[in-house]
């Protein structure tokens, strides 16, 4: 038997499909050698997913003088879509990789951190720009 709480936290999850959120592509990098002791590769799509730009004002981390954790914007949506990506999103300094790529609204940015929320069956992440 699902509680009250169980139906809201679903029920977030169909009114983030309802709105119309810009659709990021994520990818990973893969290397394929080195060349001049630089290791060498491209990024790969690792899926796409709509997601929602978090407005400055709806997070606590920011100021008139901007963010103070390092990032330039955060967006944020299901954690089930992100489930859905073919490969888990890399954050910044994780084992010498070279962090996701997120590309939404004409810009490029890369993944800094992964923030689930607790309760909302959200996850909220931390973008760099590029």
């Amino acid at each position: 038997m699902s509680s009250k709480w169980d139906g809201f936290r679903d029920g977030l999850g169909r009114i983030h499909d309802d709105f119309e959120f810009p659709t990021a592509d994520f990818s990973n990098y893969t290397e394929t050698g080195l060349e001049d002791g630089q290791p060498t590769g491209s990024y790969s799509s690792i899926g796409s997913i709509d997601v929602e730009f978090v407005p400055p004002a709806a997070d606590s981390t920011v100021d008139t003088e901007g963010t103070h954790l390092g990032f330039s914007t955060s967006i944020r949506a299901p954690e089930q879509d992100f489930d859905e990506l073919s490969e888990e999103l890399v954050q910044y300094g994780e084992d010498n990789q070279k962090p996701t790529r997120v590309e939404a609204r004409g810009e490029t940015y890369e993944v800094q951190s992964v923030v689930p929320e607790d309760g909302s069956r959200m996850s909220l992440v931390r973008l760099t720009e590029v």
